[in-house]
């Protein structure tokens, strides 16, 4: 071992040994970890029960009549929800890692504002938000991956209600034009007045539907961004590499709902406007399912591709030094 190694190992101790004794002597202001989850527990429970009963009853809906979720369009919410907690599930190691380092003031700080910004949420996101902010009170950095989870999640969800309140009417005129380019293009009769098509069916039938912007896919465009960032946070790619396979992905799940309008009236073409609907319950979980599973492929395989190269360099170098660095 050189001088120039031996001191590094050195410096590391050292700096390992001063760590330690910041957080023994931050972790000794608090109560013990058994203690906190007790007090966690309480609080939480405390509060669901007080402040938060509309979000409790939205989560016994969901969990007791699934179908109610499916009648209300609210499945694509509960989906980043469970996909959030696996990952949650998935990390839970290093979660509780990170709670024996205790709580700390900046985090009881932080705890306080997801607290107070709780109560302006929607069920069951205010429910989250406040035992986040409880759980962050009590055990400090250990808070950090399930602020990120929570972030994704009030995003998938708010993407949709953004689009609808800022870009309702440009969002779902792009769809309109589009499929009726598409249509008409292909020689099918098809008139279009604003957001509102009429469709001559085979058998004779006028169809007349209104695409709106929840028609369009926001809330795919939201589904798919959160697991876009689920994905990078689990395997990370270079941002050379990632940026263009978020815009390929930006605009395939834009096409994919584009795709399933122009299905759904060639359905009600040739099956007459009761099968257009039947389809319409079903179609958005097909489609998009389809296309995540090919981005899916795509992500990964730049992933592997990435590993390939970097197990091909780094023993070459290893050959070539004798040693390696």
């Amino acid at each position: 071992m050189t001088t120039r190694e031996r001191y590094m190992r050195r410096l590391r101790q050292m700096l390992s040994l001063g760590r330690q004794k910041e957080q023994s002597e931050r972790t000794s202001l608090w109560p013990g970890m058994k203690v906190r989850w007790g007090l966690w527990l309480l609080f939480s429970v405390t509060l669901s029960l007080l402040a938060y009963r509309d979000s409790v009853e939205s989560v016994v809906v969901a969990l007791l009549s699934p179908a109610v979720v499916v009648q209300q369009r609210m499945v694509h919410s509960w989906g980043v929800l469970v996909l959030c907690l696996l990952w949650l599930w998935v990390k839970r190691k290093s979660i509780r890692t990170d709670m024996a380092a205790g709580p700390s003031f900046p985090y009881v700080a932080l705890g306080l504002a997801y607290l107070g910004v709780s109560s302006y949420l929607f069920a069951p996101g205010a429910l989250l938000l406040g035992v986040l902010g409880v759980f962050t009170i009590f055990f400090g950095r250990a808070a950090i991956i399930p602020s990120l989870l929570m972030g994704v999640y009030l995003f998938a969800v708010g993407f949709p209600i953004l689009v609808d309140e800022v870009a309702a009417g440009p969002y779902a005129a792009s769809a309109a034009l589009s499929v009726t380019a598409v249509l008409s293009t292909l020689g099918y009769p098809l008139s279009a007045e604003g957001q509102w098509l009429q469709l001559t069916a085979a058998s004779g039938e006028q169809i007349r539907v209104i695409i709106t912007a929840a028609c369009a896919g926001p809330a795919t465009m939201g589904i798919f961004l959160a697991l876009f960032a689920l994905m990078m946070l689990d395997i990370r790619l270079p941002w050379r590499v990632a940026l263009p396979l978020l815009l390929v992905g930006i605009a395939g799940t834009w096409f994919q709902s584009l795709l399933r309008l122009l299905l759904l009236m060639l359905v009600g073409y040739y099956r007459g406007e009761d099968a257009l609907w039947t389809a319409h319950l079903v179609s958005a979980y097909l489609t998009f399912g389809l296309w995540y599973l090919l981005f899916c492929f795509l992500y990964f395989k730049q992933a592997q591709g990435l590993m390939r190269s970097s197990s091909l360099f780094l023993p070459q170098r290893v050959r070539l030094d004798g040693q390696s660095r």
